[in-house]
Order: C-alpha cells, then sequence, then structure tokens
C-alpha cells in the first residue's frame, strides 16, 4: 500500500512538468478538441470544453498504463524466475536502475526519438486514414480513443515508472501501481488546468526527477545487499541469490527412522525429536532474506493452523550462517510463522538431514520414520496454480494410515548459505 500512494504521489509530481512527449500530446489534443485554436496550440475555447476534453483523454491513457504495466509486471514474472535460476537477482535490480537513469535523464536522446515518432505520425497514411474515422466519432468517444493512442507514445516519466514495474515481478501489482499513477497523473493535469503555474511546473519537473533517481537509488542498495527491513547490509556478496535443488532418496534416506536432536527454538525452550513421540512432525527450512520462504510463509501457516488438531507439529529451522539470532528474530517480529522457529547455528540438523535448500521439507511420523522429503507444492510464487499440494497429499496419507503416493518431489528454493571452507555432504548421508 505504501508503494501505491508512493508512486501516486511520484506521478502526480511528474504530471506538473512538461513531458518530453509534449509536440505528440499536443497535435492529438488539437484533433481531441473541435475547437481548436486556428495555430494548432489545442486550446479549449472553454473551460468547460477544456474538461470535455481532457477527462476522456487521460481516462484513455489510463487504460493504456494499466495494460502496460501488465504487461510489464508479467515480463518481470518470467525475469524473476530466470533470474532465480541464474541466480542474477540482484544484476536485474541494478541493469533496471541503470536503464531508468539512461531513459529519464538520457533527454538529447529521447527528445530526438520523439521527433522521430511525431514526424512518422504526420507522414503515416494510416493515421491520416485513423484521423478521418476519428472525426466521424461522437466527441466523448473520440477524446478516449485519443487518449488510448496517446498512451502508446508515453513520456519519458511514464516509461520509467513502466521500467520500475517490471521490478514488482507481479502482473497485478505492476497494472494497479502504473493505474494509480495514470490516476495521479490525472489529478495533476486538471490541477494544471484550474491553476496553471510555471513555478508548480518547474518544482514538478525537479521533483520527478529526484523520484526517478530516489528509485534507482532503492534499487541500488538492494543490489548491495542492504536490508530495508532489518536497516543492515547483511547480504552484500548476494549469497541469497544463488538457488539449490534438494537432495534425493540417494542423499536422504526414506522410510528410515531419524535420529533424536536436541536444539533450543528462538523463544529459548529446547526442542527434541523425541518430544513429540506419536505426534506427525514436519521439519521445515526457512531464511529470512529468501523470495521463495516468503512467497510459502502464507501456505505454511496455513497448514500449521489447520492440521494442529490433528496432532501435526511444524517445525522451522534456519540454518543459514549469515543470520544471527537477533535478525531472525527481528524478521519474524514482521513476517511470523505459525510455528516455533529453531536456530541451527552449528548446522548440525542442516547436516544430519541433508538439507541443500530454503522450504525444503521432511515429514516424520508417529513413530519417527521419515516418509516424505521434498517441496511443498508444485509452483512457488503462483499459490492460483498449484496442481499439485505435494506435502499436503503425503500428510493426508501418514494420518490416514496410507503408503506415501509420492514419497519425494525435490524442492527448489534459496541456496542454505553454508560455513566458510565447509565441505559438501558426503554421499549416502541418511537421515537416521
Amino acid at each position: 500500500m505504501l508503494n501505491l500512494l508512493v508512486v501516486c504521489l511520484c506521478g502526480f509530481l511528474g504530471s506538473l512538468a512538461t513531458p518530453q512527449s509534449a509536440d505528440i500530446e499536443a497535435r492529438l489534443r488539437a484533433q481531441a478538441i473541435s475547437g481548436a485554436e486556428p495555430d494548432g496550440s489545442g486550446k479549449p475555447s472553454s473551460w468547460g470544453q477544456w474538461l470535455q476534453v481532457e477527462i476522456p483523454f487521460q481516462m484513455g491513457r489510463l487504460a493504456v498504463l494499466f495494460l502496460l504495466g501488465c504487461g510489464s509486471g508479467l515480463i518481470g514474472q518470467f525475469l524473476f524466475e530466470g533470474a532465480l535460476l541464474t541466480g542474477t537477482v540482484r544484476y536485474v535490480w541494478l541493469y533496471v536502475a541503470l536503464f531508468v537513469c539512461l531513459l529519464y535523464f538520457g533527454a538529447g536522446v529521447w527528445g530526438r526519438l520523439a521527433q522521430a515518432r511525431l514526424a512518422w505520425l504526420e507522414q503515416a497514411k494510416i493515421v491520416k486514414f485513423g484521423t478521418t474515422v476519428l472525426k466521424a466519432l461522437p466527441v466523448g468517444l473520440r477524446n478516449l480513443v485519443l487518449g488510448w493512442l496517446a498512451g502508446f507514445f508515453p513520456d519519458r516519466f511514464s516509461l520509467a515508472f513502466l521500467l520500475l514495474a517490471l521490478v514488482t515481478w507481479d502482473v497485478t501489482k505492476a497494472g494497479v501501481l502504473m493505474a494509480g499513477f495514470g490516476l495521479s497523473v490525472l489529478a495533476g493535469t486538471l490541477l494544471m488546468g484550474f491553476r496553471p503555474s510555471d513555478i508548480l511546473r518547474q518544482l514538478g519537473n525537479r521533483l520527478a526527477a529526484t523520484s526517478v533517481l530516489g528509485f534507482s537509488l532503492y534499487l541500488v542498495l538492494l543490489f548491495l545487499g542492504f536490508s530495508f527491513e532489518n536497516g543492515e547490509f547483511g547480504l552484500s556478496s548476494g549469497e541469497h541469490s544463488n538457488h539449490a535443488v534438494s537432495a534425493d532418496s540417494s542423499v536422504v534416506m526414506l522410510n528410515t527412522p531419524v535420529a533424536d536432536f536436541s536444539v533450543t527454538d528462538l523463544e529459548g525452550k529446547p526442542q527434541t525429536l523425541s518430544a513429540y513421540k506419536g505426534k506427525t512432525v514436519v521439519l521445515v527450512t526457512v531464511g529470512t532474506h529468501c523470495p521463495c520462504v516468503e512467497s510459502y510463509r502464507n501456505r505454511l501457516n496455513v497448514l500449521a493452523n489447520n492440521y494442529r488438531s490433528r496432532d501435526v507439529v511444524f517445525l522451522g529451522f534456519n540454518s543459514n550462517a549469515n543470520e544471527p539470532d537477533a535478525a531472525i528474530r527481528k524478521h519474524l517480529a514482521v513476517k511470523p510463522l505459525a510455528f516455533p522457529v529453531i536456530a541451527d547455528t552449528d548446522q548440525k540438523l542442516a547436516e544430519k538431514l541433508a538439507s541443500a535448500c530454503m522450504t525444503e521439507t521432511y515429514l516424520i511420523d508417529a513413530q519417527g520414520v521419515l516418509r516424505y522429503h521434498g517441496r511443498i507444492d508444485d509452483n512457488i510464487y503462483h499459490p492460483e496454480k498449484v496442481t499439485e499440494t505435494t506435502l499436503q497429499n503425503a500428510l493426508e496419507d501418514v494420518l490416514q494410515g496410507k503408503p506415501v503416493r509420492v514419497s519425494c518431489r525435490p524442492a527448489l528454493g534459496c541456496a542454505i548459505v553454508r560455513r566458510q571452507n565447509e565441505l559438501p555432504l558426503p554421499p549416502k548421508q541418511q537421515a537416521g
């Protein structure tokens, strides 16, 4: 919500400044205003006529900004998932920040591109034909269509925010952000219509540039590993940019007893596997900076709450060498889990279970035997697209005393950050 408000404020401020595509918009506005002055300035003959033109014009552009935002978010989804697999998420943030700055502050290049597009508009036969057709439309509809066309020739400020919408990594979020941006532009345009002011225009221009720089700096700080949640540089080497796939049954031995462990959770309570004998236990690897864990957080909380009455105990354990207890507690205070979390500081639990990545789960039945190991379900980032709830299915099989249909499905998640100079796990590492 805060991000949306900030973007709306930036859009409002930016709309006070003269857009780089002013020449194109002026021509389209002149077409929209039936009583345009002979000099082609596109000024309405009355205030009422200005409103009749401006509101449909801006609403048409708003619709295009929303669609372009959704497209940007869709590209961002594919880009994010690819970057996760290749461990380059940090560099995507950096590249987007650089492109945004080059786009916004490369005024000379952008001005030449705007002029080239304007020349194409004037010479294209299809555009001349379209102008003839538009004149036959009712005034309100014509203005709406012209605003829609203007949306495809955005100024550099709108394009900069379309690039920033890319790193929401989500279609809906990007669409909503750009729609909010478009509405704020409408508000700023109306203000300038009521109270045209060179001072406001200059102020808007400077604040718009500042907001673009601010968002770019935000992305650069993410690239450098700064955590806005903790207020510190915690991942400067980009450990969680790398992803790993959990081991299969050749490393973690299924259907064998799991050796007891004794650890202390973050609340200072001792946790042993033997204490839960007679209950079903789900162990899940977690972390404070992993987007996979955050994506699964609500789903894990729902599972833990739904199965608590059926004697199922969820325990999380954080084995990352770069995440101290204080940082884990601070993170959980903001983004809580519905079950205890163990700080596996010495990584003995991760070694015992041959854990490779976060969101890796281990289902242990009431007799202490490992019955399932692997992923939670088949879609990390899009819960609405899940087709196989693998962990839940295994839970139901165990609770009903049936053989587990699928006992291992490799999990994909952020690689657990190991201690320096730690050797890889030996082959045939058993759970018990």
